[in-house]
């Protein structure tokens, strides 16, 4: 005997219940990403700059060895943080997770429409096969999603086209059409903070060559890597 199914109502907020936590566990998981690379970046500048500090002749040597300390210190930190915050499968969590919900939300739609898969005349079979092929696709973040509450956006109430192409297709536009511009900006600060960084090694270079009594070799070291890190943050970001 087959297990009696709930209403087809309850199928479909099911469904939707599903692609809200996958949200929230990709929104999340997107979040503590950033944090971290932002935490890396901060901790290359600081490391970078203490190492030149440590470089300096004219320091005494427990400061100096102070700041030798305290760059090696921030590169452990840093290591870390990049081996177990910022490796691929901390990367794959908020993608796998925003792909899940994607694709939930997209099953939603259709059986809003009722167009294929889900013209015939078990719609919320359907529905539950697709649903359950999403979950099982993720099975490896299951705990992300039922760790991540709904947020409470209500289910879509559209039932022809016209409304999908309002709701749907002209508000994603519309939100893709914003975050241009946020990406823009933010790609924005970090090439100038790039840039900033190595043109102030350059200037630093050659006073070097017609100074070489103020010992900047180590600090035209420190703002090529300070640059290369803000480069760094610039290609993992993908703004």
């Amino acid at each position: 005997m087959s297990a009696v199914q709930p209403p087809a109502d309850r199928r479909l907020e099911l469904a939707w219940r599903r692609h809200r936590q996958w949200s929230v566990a990709a929104e999340t998981a997107k979040t503590r990403l950033d944090r971290w690379r932002w935490c890396n970046l901060v901790l290359l500048v600081l490391a970078a700059a203490a190492g030149a500090m440590a470089a300096q002749p004219d320091l005494p040597t427990e400061v100096a060895t102070g700041f030798a300390i305290a760059a090696a210190v921030l590169l452990a930190v840093a290591g870390l943080v990049q081996a177990n915050a910022l490796n691929k499968d901390q990367a794959a969590r908020w993608t796998a997770a925003r792909a899940a919900s994607e694709a939930l939300k997209a099953e939603v739609y259709r059986y809003l429409l009722r167009v294929a898969p889900y013209d015939g005349t078990r719609p919320a079979d359907v529905l539950d096969s697709q649903t359950d092929a999403v979950q099982k696709r993720t099975a490896a973040l299951l705990v992300d999603q039922q760790g991540a509450q709904a947020d409470g956006t209500p289910l879509p109430t559209l039932r022809d086209t016209a409304q999908y192409v309002t709701d749907r297709a002209q508000n994603q536009a519309d939100w893709h059409r914003k975050k241009i511009g946020e990406h823009l900006r933010r790609a924005r600060s970090l090439r100038i903070c790039q840039f900033a960084a190595t043109a102030v090694g350059v200037v630093l270079s050659v006073l070097a060559g017609f100074v070489p009594g103020w010992h900047l070799t180590s600090w035209i070291a420190a703002l090529a890597t300070i640059a290369a890190a803000f480069g760094t943050q610039l290609a993992a970001t993908q703004h």
